[in-house]
């Protein structure tokens, strides 16, 4: 868990310190406030990304579709309710944080899990890096490829 956090907080701190350059170089000045308020994606997606991989490695996928599903119907709700309201493309990153956020709450308050700092060896994290950081790298794509069309 500490360790998807690690790299989803350096993803988002990256992200955020790259978006003034990329909005330089896209010349897209508007662009630099959503790039960094995107990034907080990676956080969020860091923080579901045990509970997605100890679902999968259960065979959990039909729970993982209907909550994937519930945010991604909530988060279409809110992007459609914000481009009415004439929010712009803070309608898209309105709905795309909400998606991730819904998901990721709704992963971990079914999960059961409960985060024991004190109890983590290092054959665990070895084990925990070699599927999670897969897992992570996935969804941490996905939620880029995702994101890309607004950035």
């Amino acid at each position: 868990m500490l360790l998807n956090l690690a790299f989803g907080a350096a993803l988002m701190v990256s992200s955020m310190a790259l978006a003034g350059p990329a909005s330089a170089f896209l010349k897209a000045p508007a662009a630099q406030p959503v790039i960094v308020t995107l990034s907080i994606s990676f956080l969020i997606t860091a923080a579901a990304s045990p509970q997605v991989a100890l679902a999968q490695r259960e065979f959990g996928f039909r729970r993982l579709a209907l909550l994937d599903s519930g945010a991604q119907t909530i988060g279409a709700a809110v992007g459609i309710a914000l481009a009415l309201k004439d929010f712009g493309v803070w309608a898209v990153v309105g709905n795309s944080l909400m998606v991730n956020a819904l998901f990721a709450a709704w992963v971990w308050s079914g999960s059961g899990a409960e985060i024991r700092i004190g109890e983590a060896t290092r054959e665990a994290l070895r084990d925990l890096w070699s599927y999670g950081s897969k897992v992570f790298t996935y969804s941490a794509l996905k939620n880029f490829f995702r994101s890309a069309d607004s950035m």
